[in-house]
């Protein structure tokens, strides 16, 4: 406690110099017309000493001490002082520091400074210090503010608290005011408002004249669920399909999440999500929920999907892949190269062809040859031997073909399962251009014992002869 009172006393000896030598420091103490520019000069010099000392202060003080400087300085009259104190504390809030109970109070202790600078910086700290405890005063303070950006500030503090329908009433009542103003009053009802059937009647039209009367191109995520909350069908539907063209890409999203119950927007949906990356899942997501045909696979897999998009939409795209017939899967994945792809939206498929664990699990389906040989493609193709081999001996022995046994071929001896290679290769008369290209391969990655072994191998089964 001395120490920390001796850096005090140094710290406001500082001011107090500053002060004595310029009395006009701070935008509170305007100099008059008159006034030199030299002297505004020496001022603006004077102010940026006083803060760098301060700072200094900071630093060399413990953290145990630092709340009692910080709402030492917030209290100042001088606005550099406070804008010290918001910084010093913001990056408090941003390294997970705690921060004291005393700042707090001191930055709701300025929500009604007569000087608007202050007012602003005390609400922008205090909606990411402390929003709950400064909740009714900012209540108090926003049915008085009247400048604009402080508003906004303020609206944003009461919208990180605590629901409150006090703070609900007062936003409804800023509806009409700068169009900054009313957006964040809608980001608040947006917030706290889980259902607008609790609203009054009057509450409610209101709400709907507002969001009716804006540019769809212009609307924000908040006013497009508004909008999904109060306006009647069909002028809701048409507002929000207008909206998944023309918005910006958080309010599409949030306006494809409201048309995404109705099954009639399925296409709707997709149809924008084939122009707009930023709905591609929930463009799957609509034909998956609503619509079990190959067209609709189709539809989706045309969707352009990248990124954590693509992990995202695969469950919806596989749940739409596993309700078609297994021909007609074959048939629409077969138009796709990409193999990642095609194996991902199989999964529930593949599954399905296991064999049980226990004797509780029911029987695995068959798997559909056609199926079975483009999916252990895709697995070869994506370096999944093993995958690959798992596929094909699921199918009966007597349904696969030569297409089948040459993909098991090709995934033994990617496992340099060479015995069990030869023996299908026997079994099924499985072509010399299986090996070449295991050979190649070798080859190509400089593997001398897989190249021998394999040489050896295709020497023994075709006598050296190149021909199938």
């Amino acid at each position: 406690m001395r120490r920390l009172n001796r850096h005090r006393r140094i710290g406001l000896c500082v001011v107090a110099v500053l002060g004595s030598a310029c009395p006009a420091w701070g935008d509170d103490a305007r100099t008059p017309s008159e006034t030199s520019a030299h002297g505004a000069s020496s001022s603006d010099a004077l102010a940026a000493e006083a803060v760098s000392a301060y700072g200094r202060l900071f630093e060399a003080l413990a953290p145990a001490d630092r709340p009692a400087l910080l709402a030492e300085l917030l209290a100042s009259r001088h606005v550099e002082l406070v804008q010290l104190a918001a910084d010093l504390t913001t990056r408090l809030l941003l390294n997970a520091e705690p921060v004291d109970a005393a700042v707090t109070h001191a930055a709701v202790g300025r929500l009604a400074d007569p000087d608007a600078r202050v007012r602003l910086l005390a609400a922008a700290l205090l909606v990411n210090l402390d929003p709950a405890s400064a909740a009714d005063r900012a209540r108090e303070r926003l049915a008085a503010e009247d400048t604009p950006a402080i508003r906004v500030k303020l609206l944003d503090l009461l919208r990180a608290a605590p629901p409150d329908q006090r703070s609900v009433r007062l936003a409804l009542s800023l509806l009409n005011r700068s169009p900054e103003v009313s957006a964040a009053a809608m980001r608040l009802i947006d917030a706290q408002v889980s259902d607008y059937r609790s609203l009054p009647v009057q509450s409610r039209a209101r709400l709907e004249r507002v969001v009716a009367a804006l540019d769809a191109a212009s609307m924000t995520s908040a006013q497009v669920r508004i909008a999904a909350g109060v306006m009647p069908t069909p002028a809701r539907e048409v507002r929000l399909s207008e909206v998944l063209h023309a918005a910006a890409p958080d309010a599409a999203r949030a306006a494809a999440r409201a048309l995404l119950p109705m099954p009639d927007h399925a296409t709707t949906i997709a149809a924008a999500a084939r122009s707009r990356t930023a709905l591609a899942e929930l463009g799957v997501q609509a034909l998956a929920t609503h619509r079990s045909d190959p067209h609709a696979l189709r539809t989706a897999l045309s969707i352009e999907l990248s990124g954590a998009a693509r992990g995202r939409a695969m469950p919806h795209l596989a749940a739409l892949a596993a309700s078609l017939a297994e021909a007609d899967l074959a048939e629409v994945l077969r138009e796709s190269d990409d193999h990642a792809l095609r194996l991902g939206a199989s999964e529930p498929v593949i599954e399905r062809w296991r064999r049980p664990p226990d004797a509780s699990s029911p029987p695995p389906s068959t798997p559909d040859p056609a199926l079975a040989l483009l999916l252990a493609q895709s697995a070869l193709a994506t370096d999944q031997p093993t995958l690959a081999v798992q596929i094909v001996s699921m199918v009966p022995a007597e349904s696969d073909g030569a297409g089948l046994a040459r993909a098991h071929v090709r995934g033994l001896l990617a496992l340099a399962r060479i015995d069990d290679a030869k023996r299908i290769t026997l079994e099924k008369s499985v072509p010399r251009t299986v090996w070449d290209h295991a050979l190649r391969d070798a080859e190509r990655s400089d593997n001398d014992e897989a190249r021998s072994m394999l040489a050896a191998v295709i020497d023994e089964l075709w006598n050296g002869d190149a021909s199938e």
